[in-house]
């Protein structure tokens, strides 16, 4: 494994009150798996996309080395879905089209105002 900041230079850390951060760094593994995003520490962290040797990918949020957050997750088919993850786990799929109860509410409030 090696890290490689996009200028080949790693730079001084800068501060954020969350640790040390580094600018957007490449990790590439000896089997074919790739990050390119941010890391806090040595972790990663912020947004950044990762690459399986098959051809998934997952582009999103990341916090203390995991996908955590909102992302899109693509299948070695090309096949793209929204989610949401905590601590490196899928917690469940969003549709788009889909809004929230609350998101549903509102909108049904205002049709009545109208």
């Amino acid at each position: 494994f090696f890290f490689q900041a996009e200028d080949g230079i790693r730079d001084q850390p800068r501060s954020r009150g969350l640790g040390d951060v580094y600018k957007r760094q490449v990790f590439k593994g000896a089997d074919g798996r790739k990050y390119i995003g941010d890391y806090v520490d040595d972790k990663k962290q912020g947004r950044g996309e990762f690459f399986w040797p098959d051809g998934r990918k997952y582009t999103g949020e990341w916090f203390n080395g995991k996908q955590h957050g909102k992302g899109e997750y693509v299948s070695s088919d090309g096949k793209a879905r929204e989610g949401e993850w905590k601590e490196g786990k899928r917690v469940r799929w969003v549709n788009p089209e889909q809004l929230d109860l609350l998101s549903q509410l509102i909108l049904i409030l205002l049709s009545l105002t109208y």
